[in-house]
């Protein structure tokens, strides 16, 4: 498995070729600028910032600064962020403000674009070079930080699971419903394939999520960031100022914020330092931790299709790995 920072490198070359295909004429810019904020921005910086969106920083006349971000996909995802961002709110949880939302066509397909105010901070990731027990200290105290504002979000209830349109309603009633949906056992194969890898590891992904059907039936949906992590929360004088990017926002299983952390970012900062002082502990039970691995392995599954799809095989090597350590959760 690929070193963390290989990884990291990799991953910043393709974003790099990614946002070069990400453009908008800058009389469109100027134009939807121009009727959300009455007035023309002092600076306009563009940001290589996630895999979605075209992301520029606007400095304002008056001193302010905010985020355009714009969408290039068929659906508006700026829409799906609204409710999530409002709820989040209402529990405390620091969240930019949505100032403005617009669709314009650009060569003749619409395209969306969202103006938020920018929080004051900078994220985790980005957090000044120290030595490593000073670091290791330092990333205790906002993870556990992070812990207690997740378990905000996660206060917050939903009606069901995917996607949540702007007016609170989502498409399915039960995750599985959402899940058979999603699954696509033979595109996850194909990837395999494709790096010489024995696809019947799929086969036993699929077992242990059929053998545990009754348990994901009953999950009760919650709200979830979907992408919670130190790229997306801001930090000011080892403060936690904001949470960031809710474009994967959704209702599921709070356990999938777990699996998605460790996924992630277990070599930074292990996930037993979000529960520290997450609100409700009584959560992490052993039916919990089954939770967490099921999530992982679903995590996996998708992440190995979306990888195979952009022709990240080195990624889907890696990916490969934590869909191992969940399926040998269960032996």
């Amino acid at each position: 498995m690929a070193d963390p920072q290989t990884a990291q490198s990799e991953h910043h070359k393709y974003l790099q070729e990614l946002h070069k295909r990400l453009v908008t004429p800058d009389p469109i810019l100027d134009q939807v600028i121009l009727k959300a904020l009455n007035s023309h921005p002092e600076t306009k910086v563009r940001l290589i910032a996630g895999e979605i969106n075209e992301v520029y920083e606007l400095k304002l006349k008056d001193g302010q600064t905010v985020i355009l971000r714009i969408f290039h996909g068929d659906e508006n995802e700026f829409e799906f962020e609204e409710w999530p961002i409002n709820e989040a709110a209402k529990v405390g949880v620091p969240v930019p403000k949505i100032i403005s939302l617009q669709t314009v066509p650009v060569n003749g397909k619409p395209r969306y674009f969202c103006i938020q105010e920018k929080l004051n901070g900078q994220t985790v990731d980005k957090r000044p070079v120290m030595p490593p027990a000073e670091d290791h200290e330092y990333l205790h105290k906002i993870v556990r930080q992070a812990g207690a504002i997740l378990s905000k979000i996660h206060q917050v209830k939903t009606p069901g699971f995917g996607p949540i349109s702007k007016d609170g309603k989502t498409k399915y009633p039960t995750l599985t419903e959402r899940l058979d949906y999603r699954y696509e056992f033979k595109k996850y194969k194909q990837v395999l394939e494709r790096i010489e890898v024995e696809p019947g590891i799929i086969d036993q992904a699929k077992a242990i999520l059929d053998k545990h059907h009754d348990l994901l039936e009953s999950v009760e949906p919650r709200l979830i960031h979907g992408d919670f992590g130190p790229k997306h929360i801001l930090i000011e004088n080892q403060q936690i100022t904001g949470i960031i990017d809710f474009g994967n926002a959704h209702g599921g299983d709070i356990a999938e914020e777990f699996a998605g952390w460790d996924i992630w970012y277990h070599s930074l900062a292990p996930m037993e330092w979000l529960m520290e002082d997450y609100g409700n502990k009584e959560i992490f039970t052993d039916e919990f931790k089954t939770r967490i691995e099921l999530q992982r392995i679903i995590r996996t599954l998708d992440l190995i299709r979306y990888y195979g799809e952009s022709d990240r095989l080195s990624a889907v090597e890696r990916t490969l790995e934590q869909l191992k350590k969940g399926i040998e959760y269960f032996k």
